[in-house]
């Protein structure tokens, strides 16, 4: 099959995987645009990149010098001798379609035949995982020691530092697990130890309904930089608490004060909305995101009967952390295990190779649709 290259598109960044088959391969100099790690999982070696989206856009496409630098590299990787080929590009990710114009002008400079083919990121996702559950490898998962509910409102960066995560193997995972899918909306699914998937249960308030508040309420253009903020926000400006409700002192019903109550519920009573704090704001959309994730999880997971939850998307750790949290919180029937997945792009891509040793043996007809 030869050299293999697959692509995860998000709104903000280009991801790929390229799949080595020589034992070296010269990579650090390529594009000081392209943020590269080498991963060497079992039988697997490959390299895994990213891209932000404007810096092509931005910069690549306007810059000879950078496009000469991987042009040279795409000819000598995967060109080779034989440059009138075809060249099969494999992708996925629901940010393709938004900027495949953008894309296609990327791929136009190095190559002069390529057809694009479409792959189901769930698909991609669950034989990354099926694989990595034979590995007693610690690179890719990990879980975050929960908070206590009330101390949402006082987070600090300091709280969520990389050194927080608590790397696992998935190895001990015995049968199905759900995997947490935040893209648009949230999927959740039910994956087989073979790595057969089925959608057990769904939701229409994703990343985009995240990123659509923040901006519509909070002003952020960016809901990356509504995270870092807003997670040095105070809730209690926009949301009712259990004190607000009870009139205060509330020890005696065995609650908080600062029990969150009600998300944005304080709002409907502020005289100048212009008067709240944009981080405020951010707080309030942030927790209650959280929270409706984590519940929406134990509800799925209890209906479907797995154990073993892994949540993929939203790579933020201040908000994983408090999802960690909000999960733990809503967990009392049957205990469950809930997993990050670190490079969940990396994962996909890995289950991308993999598919394709399956779907280079069919014809081209067989495969999914050229796009």
């Amino acid at each position: 099959m030869g050299n293999v290259i697959c692509f995860d598109v998000e709104e903000f960044y280009f991801k790929f995987s390229y799949r080595i088959d020589k034992k070296e391969v010269e990579y650090s100099n390529i594009s000081k645009y392209i943020q590269w790690t080498n991963f060497q999982v079992s039988s697997q070696r490959s390299l895994f990149g990213k891209i932000l989206l404007t810096d092509i856009t931005d910069h690549l496409l306007k810059n000879e010098e950078e496009i000469e630098s991987i042009r040279r590299f795409v000819e000598k990787e995967f060109i080779q001798e034989n440059p009138d080929e075809v060249f099969e590009i494999n992708v996925t990710g629901s940010g393709f379609d938004i900027y495949k114009e953008e894309i296609n002008s990327f791929f136009a400079k190095f190559l002069k035949k390529y057809v694009f083919y479409k792959q189901k990121l769930i698909r991609c996702l669950a034989q990354g995982i099926a694989f990595l559950k034979d590995i007693p490898d610690q690179n890719f998962f990990f879980e975050l020691k929960p908070f206590p509910i009330i101390y949402l409102n006082h987070i600090k960066p300091e709280d969520y530092t990389p050194e927080k995560k608590i790397y696992k193997n998935i190895t001990d995972l015995k049968g199905d697990i759900m995997i947490v899918n935040v893209r648009s909306g949230v999927s959740y699914y039910r994956v087989t130890e073979e790595g057969k998937t089925e959608r057990v249960s769904g939701s229409i308030i994703g990343e985009a309904t995240f990123a659509g508040l923040i901006r519509l309420l909070a002003g952020y253009e960016n809901y990356m930089e509504a995270l870092d903020e807003g997670l040095t926000g105070d809730y209690t400006a926009v949301d009712l608490t259990v004190g607000d409700i009870y009139g205060g002192h509330c020890e005696d019903l065995g609650l908080p004060d600062e029990l969150l109550a009600s998300s944005l519920g304080k709002a409907q009573y502020v005289k100048d909305p212009k008067s709240l704090k944009p981080k405020d704001l951010a707080k309030s959309i942030i927790i209650m995101f959280a929270i409706n994730i984590g519940m929406m999880a134990n509800m799925v997971a209890e209906s479907a009967d797995l154990e073993n939850i892994i949540f993929q998307g939203f790579p933020h750790l201040g908000f994983l952390s408090i999802l960690s949290t909000a999960f733990a919180k809503y967990n009392s029937k049957k205990p469950r295990q809930l997993l990050f997945v670190d490079n969940s792009e990396y994962v996909g891509c890995l289950g991308m190779n993999l598919m394709l040793k399956e779907l280079y043996s069919l014809s081209p007809m067989k495969k999914s649709q050229g796009i």
